[in-house]
């Protein structure tokens, strides 16, 4: 797994503001959200899955809302590397991918 905790990786930009008809105004990040669900951050691998290429990155929010089986299955696909560390956390862990 990655040499930062989770913890600091999900805390690196505070919390954000978040303004909801059920629990008004409020700053909250990930850590709470993971913690109202019982599930323990340290638990989580969290990564922005962005492409490399820069024309793809363009169009990316347009290919989520015209095609999601095409966006889904990118956001399904990773590296080798990444593939490795998510199979050392099944049954204990959990990925959350943005």
């Amino acid at each position: 797994m990655s040499s930062c905790a989770p913890e600091a990786v999900l805390s690196a930009r505070g919390p954000l503001p978040i303004t909801s008809p059920l629990i008004g105004n409020t700053n909250m990040n990930l850590n709470d959200l993971l913690r109202s669900g019982d599930i323990d951050p340290s638990h989580v691998l969290v990564f922005r899955h962005r492409p490399p290429e820069p024309e793809l990155n363009k169009v990316l929010r347009w290919l989520a809302a015209e095609s999601p089986d095409t966006f889904n299955a990118y956001q399904q696909t990773q590296g080798e590397q990444l593939e490795k560390i998510m199979q050392s956390m099944e049954g204990v862990g959990y990925v959350a991918s943005f």
